[in-house]
């Protein structure tokens, strides 16, 4: 997986590319660690429009990112989903826990 990171004016969006699984923990952590403790980033928006290929894995990943965030007073949201992230995410009805921009 690749995770490509801008910040803009208190936005930092995280686009990410590939399978979203177990084994990109550590560069979804990598990517996503950081802006957490920035605080000059009110807002992560995570693109999932690159991803191929999403487990049930990932889904523990956006919690705990989405607990994080929240601790910190920042906003998470996420876009640009692709079919695997937009079907998987809306089986398991996330858009109750997340802001899902179509």
């Amino acid at each position: 997986m690749e995770a490509r990171v801008e910040r803009v004016d208190g936005v930092a969006r995280v686009a990410f590319a590939g399978r979203l699984t177990f084994g990109a923990l550590g560069a979804f952590r990598k990517a996503t660690e950081p802006l957490l403790e920035d605080p000059g980033v009110a807002v992560i928006h995570l693109d999932l429009g690159g991803v191929s290929h999403m487990d049930a894995s990932s889904l523990g990943m956006l919690l705990v990112l989405r607990e994080k965030a929240e601790a910190r007073g920042r906003e998470l949201e996420i876009s640009a989903l692709a079919p695997c992230a937009s079907v998987l995410l809306e089986s398991v009805h996330f858009q109750r826990l997340f802001r899902i921009v179509k």
